[in-house]
């Protein structure tokens, strides 16, 4: 049974995005004050990642990969933290186990792929140092949902791969048992290829990521046949010890005959998948490493679905709640009387392509009470002239339908 895993972010659910800040935004506040924005920032991050979970087991998505950065800044050395310091820790804690209950229950599993600046064979004593405080952070948000992987590139070479090996196996054992135990190595596309890494992670006990592109990108596409992929798979699935594998897949954005094909396509391309892939009888979870994240894994599954290859549902499925359906509309009329004040408590807002309606919402003009909690920014009330630019700007958080693509859209507003 196969799983495909989701890395990190959504290209076209508007509600489901995680926060983050900069060091330099960070750097203006006082401590106080900087940690009432990172306690607010954590919260509001745990409650998305509960949505992202819900959203994956509604959705056949058996895998989510936490973005590294879900406490933005944590092992900065100026404006770091710790997560005892935050004023709202229990709170963040019990929404963080509510996550893991969640996964828990329905399947999904949770992964993360801590930053590039991750280097554990450094020649740099400082950089191995910050390359463990952020494993060990990343450990224990991990131990709070339940992450059970955390993948690393194997670092540099530094003119001698042997070397470099010696001093990543060094830099390992510098973990805790709580690191160590969830920490995976993936092949790059660039320095240590799977036959760099697999005598490595079979040496040392550690599960291998085998990154079908990756492969293909130091060895080149050609070399990399149908039964060199069986052969690496094997010895990869043997690295986890009976735990279920993980690997990767993407495709070049440009083709494998493009000038950069490392870069990853906004889709996966059929013809980059392994077909010895298709018939493994084993569970194991595939990340989707594409630029359109959910829309090419949904593209990918139906394309899976008719290869006859099994897939993994949620074991308890969840509804995601969002609103995805296009509704018809009929086009409103445009008002003749610009400048009138609005008095109306609703304007409908009808979307159209090729002059043709395809979405229509309505949406209240009328502030919130004070004290009530509103989900959606509402507008106060203004000149109908100046109030379409207003909705105008505001069409992503409107009409999520739509995405981001309103720049191919036009748009009516009829106050009523």
């Amino acid at each position: 049974m196969l799983r495909l895993g989701l890395c990190c972010v959504f290209h076209e659910e508007p509600q489901i995005k995680f926060r983050t800040t900069t060091v330099k935004h960070l750097s203006k506040f006082e401590k106080a004050a900087r940690l009432l924005l990172l306690d607010q920032i954590a919260l509001d991050n745990a409650h998305t990642l509960k949505k992202a979970i819900a959203y994956c087991a509604a959705n056949r998505i058996g895998c989510f990969r936490v973005n590294s950065q879900i406490w933005p800044a944590y092992t900065h050395k100026i404006v770091g933290y710790n997560f005892d310091e935050l004023p709202r820790k229990d709170e963040i804690s019990t929404v963080l186990t509510e996550c893991r209950t969640l996964a828990q229950e329905t399947g999904v599993r949770l992964a993360m792929h801590p930053d590039q600046f991750v280097v554990l064979n450094s020649q740099k004593e400082e950089v191995i140092a910050a390359s463990i405080a952020e494993l060990e952070y990343q450990s224990r948000f991990a131990e709070m949902v339940g992450v059970d992987v955390m993948n690393v590139h194997g670092g540099g070479a530094f003119g001698n791969k042997a070397t470099a090996l010696v001093a990543l196996a060094t830099g390992i054992n510098r973990l805790s048992e709580r690191a160590r135990s969830r920490l995976t190595l993936e092949n790059d596309d660039v320095t240590f290829t799977p036959d760099d890494l697999l005598p490595f992670c079979e040496e040392n006990r550690i599960p291998f990521v085998y990154d079908v592109h990756h492969h293909r990108c130091t060895a080149g596409v050609n070399n990399v046949t149908d039964d060199v992929v069986r052969e690496i798979t094997e010895r990869a699935i043997k690295t986890w010890l009976g735990r279920e594998p993980l690997m990767h897949i993407s495709s070049p954005a440009e083709g494998w005959n493009g000038p950069k094909p490392r870069i990853h396509h906004a889709l996966i391309s059929m013809t980059d998948f392994p077909d010895c892939w298709k018939t493994m009888k084993i569970d194991w979870t595939l990340e989707v490493e594409a630029r359109h994240k959910e829309v090419a894994i949904s593209k990918l599954l139906s394309q899976l679905v008719a290869c006859g290859v099994p897939l993994w549902s949620a074991k308890r499925p969840t509804a995601d709640n969002f609103d995805h359906t296009v509704k018809p509309a009929q086009i409103a009329e445009k008002s003749s009387k610009a400048d009138t004040i609005v008095t109306k408590k609703k304007v409908s807002i009808v979307a159209q392509k090729n002059d043709l309606p395809v979405l229509q919402k309505t949406v209240s003009t009328v502030p919130p009470k004070k004290g009530a909690t509103c989900s959606k920014r509402r507008m106060s009330l203004c000149s109908k002239r100046t109030m379409p630019l207003y909705l105008h700007l505001m069409i992503p958080l409107l009409l999520p339908d739509m995405r981001c693509a309103n720049a191919e859209f036009s748009f009516t507003f009829h106050f009523q």
